[in-house]
């Protein structure tokens, strides 16, 4: 098992540009070259696939935990059917459902308010 949080942290906590690279050190002709080649390489990953608009993203991810939770939101209902239990059962399964979906809810924002990391400069 692994962290999400943790690993977006990691992803997205490295360095953007290649190791040795510094735009900032470059001559200003060659820093005009080497931006225009990285808006390029950028549009290609897009074109390609590897890199997938924010909003996209954020799209899918929504889709895909309305669907968790409406499955999840039914065990309650279906256990008690099932296996004939007794509501008190069934409250308290509903119960923690709801904290951890809140908990599951709270990860994700936390997520989404990941920015990536930008080096200082003094």
């Amino acid at each position: 098992m692994f962290d999400a949080v943790e690993v977006a942290r990691w992803r997205f906590g490295a360095g953007t540009e290649p190791e040795g690279v510094d735009p900032d050190e470059m001559l200003p002709s060659d820093r005009k070259a080497w931006y225009e080649s990285e808006t390029k390489r950028r549009a290609l990953q897009v074109m390609d696939r590897e890199l997938i608009p924010t909003e996209e993203v954020e799209r899918v991810v929504a889709t895909a935990f309305s669907a968790i939770a409406q499955g999840l939101r039914s065990l309650p209902d279906n256990i008690e059917r099932r296996t004939g239990c007794s509501p008190d059962i069934v409250e308290a399964i509903d119960l923690a459902l709801d904290a951890e979906m809140e908990a599951l809810a709270d990860k994700l924002t936390e997520l989404g308010s990941l920015e990536p990391a930008t080096e200082e400069t003094n």
